[in-house]
């Protein structure tokens, strides 16, 4: 079953310009009204290319009944999920479940001492926006070609789920009554497996392939990376601290900084644009942080490094 969204071919275009402390462009596709009943589906598809943008912030926003006033943004559930768009035509899909509440909304409720309300049966809009790693003043596409909601297919689940569980029953009761041959036969190829995972290497380079693909992410959170590399949060904190002694946290700061001095030395950006492409949206937490991983302020280093 599917519910027809929007089905109008749209082609943006656009520049982000200076003016801005956080510079943004956005295209919101916004119901008429106070939204649409999705009642329970979850499975949003969009169709969508661009020539120029490979990243995007990805929000919907939910139309709380009672609560919300359509002129007024902040009066809408918000949840957002940070997507990759390719050159070519591509139908991506993505579960609203897995979205999240980003922090600054979490801040902004908090700070108005407004409870935050979640009902999702009504979605309000879908807003593309913060093509932030674009040079400034340079041209901006970005191609819609369809969305579309429907429902995940439970009786598919449900069939892949028993299928799964008749599957691991049938291994287990194999290796249980063949455990002594297979450990006898197989003692050496074990005894190196388990060698090569205790290196932590693979996993190492697996976090690093993940924060090499996010650190621009403004929100990015070791449960990110959890989720893009399999392994679980606890394990990616340990993997980090055994081998660079340092917290996610610091690592994140480090890969970030490192990256704001090369900026710093091979380009003409000012210090502001800087902060931003590293995934820094404050200028201010971005100078306090650089002072803490190098001993001196960005304009110092500048100072002394650009060439």
């Amino acid at each position: 079953i599917i519910q027809l969204l929007y089905n109008k071919k749209i082609e943006f275009k656009g520049q982000i310009n200076e003016g801005y402390e956080k510079p943004y462009i956005a295209l919101m596709i916004k119901h008429k009204d106070t939204g649409w009943n999705i009642g329970n589906y979850r499975n949003l598809k969009i169709k969508i290319k661009s020539p120029d943008v490979n990243k995007a912030d990805l929000r919907v926003g939910y139309f709380q009944k009672g609560f919300s006033q359509k002129e007024d943004y902040h009066s809408i559930f918000i949840k957002n999920k940070m997507i990759k768009i390719q050159k070519k035509s591509v139908t991506y899909s993505y579960d609203l479940n897995n979205f999240k509440i980003p922090a600054w909304y979490i801040q902004e409720k908090k700070a108005r001492n407004e409870k935050i309300l979640k009902n999702t049966s009504l979605l309000y809009f879908i807003e593309f926006r913060n093509f932030i790693l674009q040079p400034l003043n340079s041209d901006l596409t970005l191609n819609i070609e369809k969305i579309s909601i429907n429902r995940y297919n439970n009786d598919f689940f449900l069939k892949l789920t028993v299928s799964i569980i008749i599957y691991y029953l049938i291994l287990f009761v194999y290796l249980f009554l063949n455990i002594k041959t297979i450990i006898k036969e197989n003692y050496n190829i074990i005894y190196k497996h388990l060698d090569i995972d205790s290196s932590g290497s693979i996993e190492l380079s697996k976090i690093n392939e993940a924060l090499n693909e996010n650190y621009t992410n403004f929100e990015l959170t070791i449960n990110d990376i959890a989720s893009e590399t399999g392994l679980t949060s606890r394990k990616i904190a340990t993997l980090i601290k055994e081998e660079k002694g340092l917290t996610f946290k610091q690592y994140l700061n480090k890969l970030r900084i490192n990256h704001a001095k090369q900026l710093i030395e091979t380009t003409d950006y000012n210090l502001t644009k800087i902060a931003i492409f590293v995934g820094y949206s404050n200028s201010t937490h971005f100078y306090r942080i650089f002072k803490e991983v190098e001993g001196m302020s960005p304009k110092e280093y500048l100072k002394k490094n650009r060439r």
